[in-house]
């Protein structure tokens, strides 16, 4: 119902408590359609992130875990996800830093679709 139709129904039936009650049904009906959707756009940011993730470009993958926590911080699934993300970016980045051979991850770089080629002999 508009805002004009129900200053209309309010003025015809004489106003009192139906006013009240009338926008307390609408701000309830907009809250609820409110967490629904917010709902939904974790849930969307949640696989973006999974498929970002199994992608392999995982800058973007946590970008997206990030979103999906923040709209949805009582789900544990996501705030699961995104801890294990960090852990591995961790564990990754302290690979690299104690001098491991090779990355746990094989790029991390989000404009990359694969790893960057080594080449041997000739370098300029």
């Amino acid at each position: 119902m508009k805002i004009g139709a129900k200053k209309m129904a309010v003025k015809r039936l004489g106003g009192g408590q139906l006013h009240k009650i009338l926008y307390r049904v609408s701000l309830e009906q907009n809250l609820d359609a409110f967490k629904a959707s917010k709902k939904a756009a974790a849930a969307d940011a949640f696989e973006l992130a999974n498929l970002k993730e199994l992608k392999s470009d995982y800058l973007h993958a946590l970008s997206f875990y990030k979103q999906a926590v923040d709209l949805a911080p009582e789900n544990s699934a996501y705030l699961k996800a995104l801890q294990n993300l960090e852990n591995k970016l961790e564990a990754d980045h302290l690979s690299r830093k104690l001098g491991g051979e090779e990355s746990i991850l094989p790029y991390i770089n989000c404009e990359q679709s694969k790893p960057p080629e080594k080449r041997v002999g000739y370098q300029s």
